[in-house]
């Protein structure tokens, strides 16, 4: 099980990676968003170099945002896996510090909040 968590922990960082990439591309291609003014001082070069190699990999707008929409439904269910699997451990995150590396630790410990939203089944307010 413990290895099942990490490749989960794996896969939501990839993913937040992706999303994180591909979201300012969606805001800047949607017709209603002005904010370039606000959002360009934030982003370093590096990161509008991503940016600019993450938009070129697609082919079109609207494949950005389905690749957007993708990534976005593949963490979600992600997160409800890794949900599941720590509910059976009643989400007692101590267990896994020894378990996982430095890093995975603490990912979980950080997201413990968002993960518990996504159990199948229990809406949280």
């Amino acid at each position: 099980m413990d290895q099942k968590v990490e490749e989960l922990i794996n896969d939501c960082i990839h993913l937040q990676h992706e999303i994180g990439l591909l979201t300012p591309i969606v805001l800047f291609l949607s017709p209603s968003f002005h904010g370039e003014d606000m959002v360009k001082p934030k982003i370093l070069n590096a990161g509008r170099l991503k940016i600019r190699n993450k938009l070129k990999q697609f082919d079109g707008v609207a494949r950005v945002k389905t690749e957007h929409m993708l990534n976005v439904k593949q963490l979600e269910n992600k997160l409800a896996n890794l949900a599941e699997l720590l509910e059976e451990e009643e989400f007692e995150l101590g267990k896994y510090s020894s378990r996982l590396s430095k890093d995975h630790f603490h990912w979980l410990v950080s997201h413990k909040k968002e993960i518990k939203k996504h159990l199948r089944g229990i809406e949280l307010k």
